[in-house]
């Protein structure tokens, strides 16, 4: 889909209150945050083991090169995006940064972000990554983005539980219904399925049913599509399975970290979480018996991906440094320890050979899944697209509207945000 429909979509439109601070610091935020020797760099929290691996590779990188210097802080992800308005809107942008995909147009379009096609003269061979995820970070025939955590998100099921029920790993809906019912018939107390209706991604537990029914969150146009026949099949699958009792009580709770805790305590038999999960579990619950399959769809399996990109603004001081640190932090060393650290998957071709990431059975599976990934579309006003849609998904697990009417209640804050009639 063309980003310059986006473009002159938001331009015709309205901006809203809460992006035009963004939209004014793409003329304004010029002076940088620091000097011409310190890079400062505006990083996420993934988990307690990555963040070591990040704050370990800039100090080694700062040993390296005593001529200059960069400086890390790790944020909360929920905190990230309004963290980075923030610096953005006060002249203040970070000259690296780590952002969701779904945050990358909005940088883009306001003229924020260095184009990183460059790299190769830099030591970055960007012919070694993997095409797909580093295709993410393109918009306009610029490479604005470096993909950075990568995932494809799978089905784990609690092997015992679903032996003991007397069913396999479910491909279809009708599959993960059946088997939800039997695991708990044969399980009591435990919930077949669990369901995310909590904070950040609670709209992209809905596209992965939305996925599995052929649908599209935005059409060709890039009109929302939510409320098609294939949006309200999917919302109403959800929904059936939370008002069956096939899932934990009161979604609206629980978020994806909740979602694995109620795994790894043995009261839900089957999630849908990321690649990281799978480290987790065989490093603090050994002797849970785990299997990961791809999500299940209306009629066969799906395959959702995700992307976190790191980019470069254009307000640095010192866009040489900026790229050198790039350059290292790709280096293949400190890229696998990221992912072994992190859980991800890799991004380079070199990493992805390298005996530590093809001896992980689990790994290999979400490496091989991810040529089929489905990743959500950009756009330059995704983030507030995306509260939202969320928005609307609470309020239909909460009962407070029918699915058409949420749906069609989604479709409405989403055209306005975009500026759409």
């Amino acid at each position: 889909m063309s980003t310059s429909f986006f473009r002159d979509t938001l331009r015709a439109g309205v901006l809203l209150a809460g992006a035009l601070p963004l939209l004014l610091a793409g003329c304004g935020g010029r002076q940088g945050a620091s000097s011409s020797n310190t890079i400062k760099f505006l990083s996420m929290d993934y988990d307690p083991a990555s963040t070591a691996v990040q704050k370990q590779i800039v100090e080694e990188f700062n040993k390296q090169n005593p001529d200059g210097k960069v400086e890390i802080e790790v944020v909360n992800w929920n905190d990230g995006h309004q963290k980075l308005q923030t610096l953005i809107s006060g002249n203040q942008a970070p000259d690296l940064a780590i952002v969701g995909t779904r945050w990358l147009l909005e940088y883009a379009d306001a003229d924020l972000l260095a184009d990183l096609s460059d790299m190769d003269q830099h030591g970055l061979k960007l012919d070694t990554f993997l095409p797909g995820p580093l295709d993410q970070g393109r918009v306009d025939g610029k490479l604005l983005g470096l993909p950075t955590a990568v995932s494809v998100r799978g089905l784990y099921y609690n092997a015992d539980m679903l032996a003991k029920a007397g069913v396999k790993p479910p491909k279809t809906w009708a599959e993960l219904r059946d088997a939800a019912r039997k695991v708990q018939a044969t399980n009591p107390g435990v919930a077949g399925f669990g369901v995310q209706g909590k904070e950040v991604e609670t709209d992209l537990y809905f596209y992965y049913f939305l996925w599995g029914a052929g649908g599209e969150i935005l059409d060709a146009s890039g009109k929302c599509a939510l409320d098609s026949p294939a949006g309200v099949e999917a919302l109403n699958f959800e929904l059936g399975l939370v008002k069956d009792g096939l899932t934990q009580k009161e979604p609206t709770g629980y978020n994806r970290e909740n979602l694995q805790d109620l795994f790894t305590a043995k009261k839900v038999a089957m999630i849908i979480t990321g690649p990281w999960f799978a480290g987790m579990l065989k490093k603090d619950h050994p002797d849970l018996k785990f299997g990961v399959t791809l999500p299940p769809g209306k009629t066969e399996p799906i395959a959702p991906a995700a992307a976190d990109e790191i980019v470069t603004f254009k307000s640095t001081k010192n866009p040489d440094l900026a790229r050198k640190f790039l350059a290292f932090w790709f280096e293949d060393e400190n890229r696998i320890a990221w992912d072994k650290a992190s859980g991800m998957l890799p991004e380079k071709t070199t990493v992805a050979a390298s005996p530590e990431m093809q001896e992980d059975a689990d790994r290999k599976f979400f490496m091989a899944a991810l040529p089929k990934g489905r990743f959500v579309p950009l756009h330059p006003r995704w983030e507030q697209m995306a509260n939202a849609v969320s928005n609307a998904i609470q309020g239909a697990l909460l009962g407070q509207h029918t699915p058409e009417a949420a749906l069609e209640k989604a479709c409405q804050d989403v055209q306005q945000i975009q500026g759409q009639p």
